[in-house]
């Protein structure tokens, strides 16, 4: 969740003020220091109502970024990606428990004649 808080504080910045602001971010996460904003933001998308609001909010600004590509100063986000992972933060989490007596045993696919032939063969 670090990674998206820090894309969706990044994003924040990046907009252009002269278009408006705080697009997906509302202006009270936005106050204080960069990792204060982004612990912020961390602890909301645990919120179901939070990552609701966020995804609606990346949703309109991918809107309003296709009508007017001048509210962003750069252009190398790929906005649907971003609002596909904040839909990611929906889904249950899933745990995979293995049995405490399990040992991973890789298992070879070249056998030793197999082996044994390349290296007969030599270098040519």
């Amino acid at each position: 969740m670090h990674d998206i808080a820090e894309i969706l504080c990044s994003l924040e910045r990046e907009t252009e003020k002269d278009y408006g602001s705080n697009y997906i971010l509302s202006k009270e996460i936005m106050n204080g220091t960069v990792p204060d904003i982004i612990e912020r933001v961390q602890l909301s998308l645990s919120n179901p109502d939070s990552l609701q609001n966020y995804i609606h909010n990346m949703d309109n600004f991918i809107i309003k970024y296709n009508e007017n590509k001048n509210i962003m100063r750069y252009h190398f986000r790929n906005l649907t990606d971003i609002l596909q992972k904040l839909k990611d933060l929906q889904l249950p989490i899933k745990k995979f428990i293995t049995k405490s007596d399990f040992k991973f045993e890789p298992k070879f696919f070249i056998t030793e004649d197999e082996k044994d032939k390349l290296l007969m063969r030599g270098s040519g």
